[in-house]
């Protein structure tokens, strides 16, 4: 029975799309058993191809420390999503259950409407200060590597988005130049209230692969990339009928193929000398 089980965890790994699919039709307390037992990054990986509402009720019958590892190997705007439609009584431990830099992350994006610029973004990528020098600057890129883009966004000291440039330009720029000497002032921007429709249809997406985020006062909160536009459009065009997005849609129901494997860990694994617990 173990040796079966970890072979259903490897498939699991292996297949989290499927997973996802067959999860979602589980009782609450079979998905909750998995999401317990499955290594933290299966679980991840098939949390956030999950229907958000399954999702949430998975993880909110799970133990609030378990439920914060598993938010915490979801990227940022994902992890936001399945949060928001908790109730505060649920959420508040899952957030405290996470390093408080992650938590830092999903509270801001928690803040905004759901489908806002300010709930899509990635609160994580990376702006630095205008008065830096191009060396100062490539040193924090390589510190911050994760959180670095293509394009380099540029704030004041009160944290106001007021350039950008990109990586190139700043490599090869010399070494003494500051980064507001060599931005460019014209920069595309979306207001963190923007709705869905707004953030789709802004005219820059033809021109950049992320939008960054303002509050009222110009203050920078992050960015919209790329791929969280492109789901967005995704789904608004299915909202509409698109007949591409409900045929993927359609084809994703019948990929079942993981129903066995999912049953087999979603079951407590039997303890010595007994059949397992509720069975």
């Amino acid at each position: 029975m173990e040796l079966e089980r970890e072979l259903a965890l490897r498939v699991l790994a292996a297949h989290p799309g499927e997973a996802a699919r067959v999860v979602e039709r589980l009782p609450v307390e079979a998905a909750a058993g998995l999401l317990r037992s499955a290594e933290l990054k299966s679980c991840a990986a098939m949390l956030a191809q999950m229907a958000p509402g399954a999702a949430r009720r998975a993880l909110a019958a799970i133990p609030a420390d378990r439920a914060g590892a598993i938010a915490g190997e979801l990227p940022v705007a994902v992890a936001a999503i399945f949060l928001r439609g908790l109730s505060a009584e649920v959420r508040a431990p899952i957030l405290a259950a996470l390093r408080s830099r992650r938590a830092r992350a999903l509270e801001s994006l928690l803040r905004y409407p759901e489908g806002s610029a300010g709930a899509l973004m990635d609160p994580e990528v990376l702006a630095l200060p205008e008065d830096l020098t191009a060396e100062e600057a490539v040193e924090r890129v390589r510190e911050a590597a994760h959180a670095a883009r293509y394009n380099l966004y540029v704030v004041d000291r009160e944290q106001r988005l007021v350039g950008v440039l990109n990586q190139r330009e700043l490599l090869v720029a010399p070494r003494d130049a500051t980064l507001g000497s060599l931005m460019s002032r014209s920069v595309h921007r979306l207001p963190a209230e923007a709705d869905r429709v707004a953030v789709v249809s802004h005219p820059a997406w033809r021109v950049v692969h992320a939008l960054p985020v303002v509050d009222r006062s110009g203050v920078y909160l992050g960015a919209v990339r790329y791929r969280a536009f492109r789901q967005l459009e995704d789904a608004l065009r299915a909202r509409r009928g698109d007949p591409s997005v409900t045929a993927r849609a359609l084809g994703d129901l019948f990929r079942t193929g993981a129903a066995a494997v999912v049953d087999m860990l979603s079951t407590p694994a039997p303890r010595e000398g007994g059949p397992p617990h509720g069975r």
